[in-house]
């Protein structure tokens, strides 16, 4: 009787210990919170009391993967900064396709983030100490999304940094390599082929276009079972910006890795490359291409 207590008791010590801690989004948006607080900090040293324009809020029921590509984008503008400043350039952190991201992975993400600005402001020379954050309960992830949007638009301020045509056209390759990787993963043979430039497109058409290679990728998503999330707060036709394309396009890719791990791909997104000059009309046409690529797509 003794030996089988010894062995619950080991058992139940086993199962705990292995067992993943569940980080919810209220966590993650007290740490955005610090991320907030660690940025303004920059912001003072600088002497930069402009704000950045209040983004929009989205109100759609985001998951987590959008959280984190928005997480990945904003380390893209801390690496813009960090090259304003020769502080030296790195590549933000890129995850393993999955099918279900959990808030875990966002949570781990501001902490890269949170030690990235501190070492920034260690060669700076920033010794200012940040109080602590409040735990604000019932945050959802559109939430821990609109804080670090807002953030993001700071570091905007702080890298004088604007989204341009080349910037979109490097996140569009990304997503054309995901599709060469699930190409070759289904056998299939590329026969789409780009349309023809339209020198006259503007980021309204761009935009646009975006949604229709989303639905091309939500007709997929439908095949691998995968929960369809409502993006349409991110459709306008009213003042769009390159940078709403752009925010678009990094959503294309948060989008493809759930298929990418019901298909077994294991591949990561590669880093970005660099590309010059490239225009709306260039965005216009790869779109157009991608949108083409997936349609070929009928079965997983």
């Amino acid at each position: 009787m003794s030996n089988s207590i010894l062995f619950l008791v080991l058992l139940l010590v086993v199962t705990n210990s292995s067992a993943e801690v569940i980080i919810t989004p209220t966590e993650v948006y007290s740490q955005v919170l610090l991320i907030e607080q660690e940025t303004e900090l920059v912001k003072r040293h600088f002497h930069v009391t402009e704000s950045a324009e209040p983004v929009k809020e989205i109100t759609v029921d985001l998951k987590p993967r959008h959280v984190w590509q928005k997480g990945y984008m904003l380390q893209m503008k801390i690496v813009t900064f960090r090259c304003k400043y020769n502080l030296g350039a790195l590549t933000p952190v890129i995850l393993e396709p999955m099918k279900v991201l959990s808030p875990n992975y966002t949570w781990a993400q501001t902490q890269r983030t949170l030690s990235e600005i501190r070492i920034i402001r260690k060669l700076l020379g920033i010794n200012s100490v940040i109080g602590a954050v409040p735990q604000i309960e019932n945050k959802r992830p559109v939430d821990v999304y609109n804080k670090l949007n807002q953030i993001e638009a700071e570091w905007d301020v702080l890298a004088n940094a604007t989204i341009d045509s080349s910037l979109t056209f490097a996140q569009l390759m990304r997503l054309n390599e995901d599709l060469n990787v699930i190409f070759l993963k289904l056998n299939l043979f590329d026969t789409a082929v780009p349309p023809a430039k339209k020198i006259d497109t503007t980021s309204v058409d761009s935009l646009e276009k975006t949604f229709a290679a989303l639905e091309q990728i939500q007709r997929l998503q439908k095949m691998a079972r995968i929960e369809l999330v409502d993006l349409s707060d991110f459709r306008t036709t009213e003042n769009v910006k390159p940078a709403n394309v752009f925010n678009m396009v990094c959503f294309l890719i948060a989008e493809i890795q759930p298929i990418k791990a019901e298909l077994g791909i294991t591949t990561f997104t590669p880093a970005a490359a660099e590309y010059k000059n490239k225009n709306p009309a260039d965005v216009q046409q790869l779109l157009g291409y991608i949108e083409k690529k997936l349609a070929l797509i009928q079965h997983l």
